[in-house]
């Protein structure tokens, strides 16, 4: 299962099983802004950085409804992410705070 699915609740993202599977389905939709915003609060964002992160501008991430698709190079963008909290936490044994440190 991909990391991306902890993020979201749709069955659509529960039965794939490699990272090919998920780029030719959010080819054909992209992620809602509501799963992005999902993985963004994992990292602590707040939404002007999460659209930056994903190269979204911050004024149409910000008019997006939750609901709303974002663009297919924005998913990607937080596939990545999710995989980078999964595996931060497995090295950090599971000890969000030790992961999420500030230097």
């Amino acid at each position: 299962m991909l990391a991306l699915a902890e993020f979201d609740n749709s069955p659509r993202l529960k039965s794939l099983h490699s990272i090919v599977d998920f780029i030719f389905l959010i080819r054909e939709k992209p992620l809602q802004k509501k799963v992005i915003i999902n993985v963004g609060k994992k990292f602590r964002f707040n939404n002007t950085q999460l659209a930056e992160v994903v190269g979204v501008s911050v004024r149409a991430f910000h008019r997006k409804k939750p609901t709303d698709t974002i663009s297919i190079d924005a998913s990607e963008i937080t596939m990545r992410l999710a995989e980078l909290y999964r595996n931060g936490l497995s090295t950090f044994d599971n000890d969000e705070k030790s992961f999420l440190q500030e230097a």
